[in-house]
């Protein structure tokens, strides 16, 4: 893999330097907001999708086959994540890392076990009706969950559609103007910038432009911030093999 890699490097004309750059900084720029909402949506702190994207799109440099595979965090994976460990009770558990890290490991030994025997291809058998059923039953499962958020109250990440409506029903006394404001605002700046100026990271200045507000009109104590990010590398630390985990899971 390494040595394709050099002979790429070697054979690649300087002619492409400018496009390839544009394109891998408008990836970068759409690619770091939502890495951040898959990351809550899973239930963890936003840094850990930003991990996640940054190294396995290092990783797919060198072993990826294909041009047009997402990688990184999506929808899906956070959705199915934040319900699997939802279901084991762990939302709140001080575990929840170690579930998260420890299914991850298991899901790529799958994959490779999967991809050794080449059963690639069983894939092309699941019909369209299969996933246009399972990417709406997804979208309403996220736009459930969220909208929680947006309201400025807070319930558990992996919560059904029922129990996310219910939790919104009873507890519309406690929504925080706040939060419901900025993210109005957010939802308008997405939708003004994809309208007049669809070439510009629409998610990125909704972000940028929010967080301007927050800052200028001093709201910090009325939300629930992210927070500073460590300007560094994160260490490398080895989960623990949680046998009687791993069985659950």
């Amino acid at each position: 893999m390494i040595q394709n890699f050099i002979k790429l490097l070697k054979n690649y004309n300087l002619k492409y330097l400018r496009a390839d750059l544009a394109a891998g900084i408008s990836v970068a720029a759409i690619s770091l907001p939502q890495v951040m909402a898959y990351a809550l949506i899973a239930g963890l702190n936003p840094v850990y999708g930003i991990y996640t994207f940054v190294v396995s799109t290092i990783v797919a440099t060198f072993t990826g086959t294909s041009n047009f595979l997402i990688v990184g965090p999506t929808n899906i994976i956070a959705v199915t994540i934040a319900s699997t460990l939802n279901s084991l009770n762990m939302i709140n558990s001080s575990n929840y890392l170690q579930g998260v890290l420890i299914l991850t490991f298991l899901a790529g030994i799958l994959q490779v076990i999967l991809t050794s025997l080449q059963l690639g291809k069983l894939v092309n058998f699941i019909s369209d009706s299969v996933i246009q059923g399972l990417t709406v039953a997804v979208a309403f499962i996220i736009a459930s969950s969220q909208m929680a958020k947006l309201l400025g109250l807070s319930t558990e990440s992996g919560s059904n559609v029922i129990e996310s409506i219910e939790f919104m029903l009873s507890n519309i006394n406690q929504i925080n103007f706040y939060a419901f404001i900025i993210g109005i605002i957010t939802l308008i700046i997405i939708l003004i910038v994809k309208i007049k100026f669809p070439k510009l990271p629409s998610y990125m200045i909704a972000i940028i432009g929010s967080a301007f507000i927050v800052y200028v009109l001093n709201w910090q104590g009325q939300l629930e911030l992210v927070g500073r990010f460590e300007s560094s590398i994160p260490t490398f630390n080895l989960f623990n093999l949680n046998f009687e985990l791993i069985n659950n899971l």
